[in-house]
């Protein structure tokens, strides 16, 4: 029983390629680099020079007209 186990684990392990990432895991990895350049563009930085990673409120006041033409352009990084 074992060695059915091992040769069955081994046929699954058979059809998995590393280092290749799955259509879900670009796509996630798509979303991260999107949601990285937002956050750099409108994240700004505290009294110390330091972003929190969080665009809060008052930074999207702040820059509502830049982030207005940005949405609307349809070749816009957003």
């Amino acid at each position: 029983m074992f060695l059915d186990n091992y040769h069955e684990l081994l046929g699954i392990i058979k059809g998995i390629k590393a280092g290749e990432l799955g259509k879900v895991n670009q796509s996630f990895e798509g979303l991260k680099e999107k949601v990285n350049t937002l956050l750099n563009e409108y994240d700004q930085a505290d009294e110390n020079g330091e972003k929190n990673g969080e665009i809060d409120l008052e930074e999207l006041i702040a820059q509502r007209a830049e982030l207005a033409q940005s949405l609307d352009n349809k070749k816009s990084k957003l």
